[in-house]
This record gives structure tokens, sequence and C-alpha cells, in this order.
């Protein structure tokens, strides 16, 4: 049966929940709760790897293994013992990072995405080395994150990104988003210590709130995760395209 206000040709592409909410509410109303909810089911596919991760740390502190260690059995936690180590810190503790990559290379595949305006690659290449050297230098010298940040805004002010979540493609300034996963990884962060992954030395006599001033550091984490996928997804391909042409 045909949906009022649509083109037949349209009809086709209508998701099942379309149908359903454009005969009790208007079209636009319809498409946008779809788009949102869509969006949620996207990001929530895109984060299986994280995800499962967070939920094998929860699960291994009531589960025991015999002759395996909770943090060989992921491979993460510094409070306790593991066999897997290199000096204090855990091989588990890898995952965090390899978390944050998937995210970014499903994202990349299930939004669509394409950048605009990317700036040089010599220069994301040297941002994105600088921000690395100042996670180990921060220790010895001055952290310059704040710097660094102020240098990546300029550096990515004219970069967008666009995605396509059902139809429609959209987009927004891609130091945004940096801003935006560095806040939703500071929450998981704070899930993550609350089952004991690590512990903070605010956290040594029962579990408090990681600060939001770590959320500047998960998102130049982030961006250096970024430019790679990004080389990788944008950059070399073309290079290969060039090369073969």
């Amino acid at each position: 049966m045909p949906v009022a206000g649509l083109a037949p040709d349209c009809e086709l592409e209508l998701l099942p929940l379309e149908r359903v909410l454009l005969r009790i509410v208007s079209r636009k109303i319809a498409f946008g709760i779809s788009e949102f909810l869509m969006f949620g089911a996207k990001e929530a596919a895109a984060c299986v790897f994280a995800g499962s991760f967070l939920f094998l740390l929860a699960v291994s502190g009531h589960i025991a293994i015999p002759g395996l260690a909770r943090y060989d059995f992921l491979s993460w936690s510094y409070p306790e013992h593991a066999f897997f180590h290199l000096r204090t810190v855990p091989l588990y503790s890898g995952f965090m990072y390899a978390s944050v990559a998937s995210y970014i290379m499903q994202a990349w595949r299930r939004f669509d995405l394409r950048l605009t305006s990317f700036p040089p690659f010599w220069m994301a290449v040297g941002l994105s080395a600088a921000i690395y050297a100042n996670f180990f230098t921060n220790h010895y010298t001055i952290d310059v994150r704040w710097p660094l940040a102020a240098v990546v805004l300029a550096v990515f002010w004219r970069t967008r990104v666009h995605f396509t979540i059902i139809r429609a493609e959209r987009s927004m300034p891609l130091a945004l988003s940096f801003v935006l996963i560095g806040f939703f990884i500071w929450i998981a962060e704070n899930i993550a210590t609350f089952f004991g992954a690590w512990v903070y030395p605010h956290q040594a006599q029962q579990w408090a709130i990681v600060g939001p001033t770590k959320i500047s550091s998960w998102m130049l984490l982030v961006i250096i995760s970024f430019i790679i996928v990004a080389a990788l997804k944008e950059i070399f391909p073309k290079r290969r395209a060039e090369v073969t042409k």
C-alpha cells in the first residue's frame, strides 16, 4: 500500500520502522526518528570490539580460571599479577588502543566516511608524531598537550568528515569529532577503572571518577589513530591509483 506523501519509487527505499512511523507521524519526524535509531545501531556495531572487552573485563573480576591470571585471560590489569607483561605493564593494555582503531575503522565503513579539505599528509603525520612524543616527554619536561590541541584546531580547521546514516549525507568539523570520541572514551575509561582495569593514585583507597581533563589525552590519542586509518583509507589508495594510471 503506498504511503501518502511519497512517490512510488521512494516506497521501496523505506525501512520497516519508517513504514510504521509514517502512519502516525509526519514524514520529517518519522525519518528523524529512524535516522537517530539507525545512528545508535551503527555506533553500537562499531563498538563491538571495545564493548566486548569491557564485558570480559567485568566478568573476569568474578570468574576465576585455574592456572590463568585475570590479566593474562584478557591479556589486562595493572594492580594484579600477570605473566605476560612488559615491566609493570600487562600486554592486555594494548587492547585499549586497538579498541580505538577498531572503532574508527568500523565507523568508517558503516557510515561511508569521506574527508574534505584534509591537510597535507606530511603535516598530519608530523602532528601525530609530536602528539605521540609528548605522551612520553611530558613525564620529564613540560606538558604541551594544550599547545598541540591548538595546533590540531589550526591544522584541521577546514577539514570536514562526511557520513551517511541511511540516505542523506551529513557532515561535521573533524576537530569536533575528535572531541566527541575522546569524551566517550573517557566514559569507557571510568567504566574500566570501576572494574579494576587499572588504578590511578586517587583511586587507590576507593574508586573515584577519572577527572574530565583526561578527555584531552584521549582526544589526542584519537587523532593519532584517525590519521593512521585515514592514510590507509584515503591517501594510500589514491597513491596506488595514481601509480597505475
